[in-house]
């Protein structure tokens, strides 16, 4: 199991202190999860004439979008201020190419660089919410993640594997509305900027309970 795994069992463990947090008069933390499409903004014809500029006759189809989702914890310290910590999957893509290179190698590794940020990450946040209504807030959110994903890039040579991290950063807006007592429903869209070539956006929809409340 990769590092970013472990770390998610990790968060998933966090709700037993929350959980007693809450028996015991606590009301600060809440957790949840986020999810929806991927939008990479990076399409087959963008991919293949990056693939020629960097010497390599060949085409190159890729997906544009992906399913991806964020499991998150937090603690308010504030009414308005909070600070998460969470478990991300980015999506995954396919890379279908065609043609010849005289360097299959660097090819796999080109197209893994251009390619969106993918695999899983864990992310490290502040959220602030603005009060709209009694009911309503809208939420904003600034952090960062380190991410990690092996991919497997086929060509005519066979099959490259190759593995990839780094650090990135995020940026959320939504709104976020209370249904009762604990449970809240989201709406918003998130923007993932790694610290490679490329950003992804995210429309999301989000469920989030608060512990104690």
């Amino acid at each position: 199991m990769k590092m970013t795994g472990w770390m998610g069992l990790a968060l998933l463990g966090l709700c037993a202190p929350m959980a007693a947090d809450a028996e015991h008069g606590g009301s600060d933390w809440y957790g949840g999860v986020r999810g929806g499409l991927v939008l990479s903004g990076i399409d087959s014809d963008s991919m293949t004439r990056e693939m020629q500029r960097r010497g390599h006759n060949v085409a190159v189809e890729v997906d544009d979008d992906a399913v991806g989702g964020h499991l998150y914890v937090g603690r308010q310290f504030t009414d308005k201020a909070s600070v998460e910590i969470g478990f991300m999957e980015l999506g995954s893509y396919d890379a279908r190419v065609t043609g010849t290179t005289t360097q299959p190698a660097q090819l796999a590794s080109d197209i893994s660089d251009a390619q969106p940020v993918s695999g899983e990450a864990i992310s490290l946040g502040l959220r602030a919410r603005i009060p709209v209504s009694e009911r309503v807030g809208l939420d904003t959110r600034l952090g960062g993640f380190y991410w990690s994903t092996d991919s497997d890039i086929r060509t005519a040579a066979g099959t490259q594997q190759i593995e990839d991290d780094g650090i990135g950063t995020l940026f959320g807006m939504g709104l976020d509305a209370r249904l009762g007592a604990r449970l809240h429903l989201g709406l918003g869209a998130e923007l993932w900027r790694p610290d490679s070539e490329g950003a992804s956006r995210v429309v999301y929809g989000q469920i989030e309970y608060h512990f104690g409340h």
